[in-house]
């Protein structure tokens, strides 16, 4: 990810896509991680968007209801790790890997 703003776009359209019936993959999350990728090849997009055994950093893309903050509070206490602010999260993309 270079940008915060492509994983909002990936999320909402993959959100558009799952009300109108229109998804490619089974899952809102995979729909996201698919939308993230400029390729139409749904392993690929795991490939470079996806999480494997070796990361040390991850970002979690929560899709909720306006009145569900809990949610969120529920989901960052499960996480062994420091949040950060979105706007700093670029330092932590791989640019080789996500320009191949």
């Amino acid at each position: 990810m270079v940008n915060p703003f492509q994983v909002l776009v990936a999320a909402n359209k993959a959100v558009h896509l799952q009300l109108i019936g229109k998804m490619k993959t089974r899952s809102l999350n995979s729909e996201i991680i698919f939308n993230l990728s400029p390729t139409n090849n749904i392993s690929e997009a795991f490939k470079r968007f996806g999480t494997s055994d070796g990361d040390e950093s991850v970002m979690l893309v929560v899709v909720h209801c306006k009145n569900e903050s809990q949610l969120l509070e529920d989901i960052a206490a499960q996480v062994d790790g420091r949040q950060v602010p979105v706007e700093d999260v670029s330092w932590l993309s791989d640019l080789a890997k996500i320009r191949k």
